[in-house]
C-alpha cells in the first residue's frame, strides 16, 4: 500500500491499485507542460469530446476531474424536486416579498 502522503503529492493515477475500493485506476503521465491525456475508455464512458471542459477539484489530497455540464440549466433541472413538491411558486414568492417588507 502506498502512503497517503505520497498519493497527495502526485498527479498521476497508479495502475493496478484500487483507490478507495473503486474500479481499477488508469495510469497517465503528466507532460513537461503539466498536461495529461484522458484515456479513450474514460472519454467514451463520460462522453468527453475534444474541446470539452473539465472541472478540476482537489478532494482529500486527490485530483478529481469532472466533465463540465454543457447545459447547466438542464443539468440542474429537477434539483430538490421532492422539497418543492406541493409548493405553489407564486404563493411562495409573495410570502417572501411580504417578509422583506416587514
Amino acid at each position: 500500500m502506498i502512503a497517503p502522503a505520497l498519493l497527495s503529492r502526485t498527479a498521476i493515477l497508479l495502475s493496478n491499485l484500487r483507490i478507495g475500493g473503486g474500479p481499477m485506476a488508469i495510469r497517465v503521465r503528466v507532460s513537461s507542460k503539466h498536461q495529461i491525456a484522458v484515456p479513450a475508455s474514460v472519454r467514451k464512458q463520460l462522453q468527453i469530446e475534444g474541446g470539452d471542459h473539465l472541472l478540476v477539484e482537489v478532494r482529500e489530497g486527490h485530483v478529481v476531474l469532472v466533465p463540465e455540464p454543457r447545459d447547466f440549466a438542464a443539468h440542474l433541472r429537477g434539483l430538490h424536486r421532492v422539497i418543492w413538491q406541493g409548493v405553489d411558486p407564486d404563493e411562495y414568492v409573495r410570502r417572501e416579498r411580504d417578509a422583506w417588507q416587514d
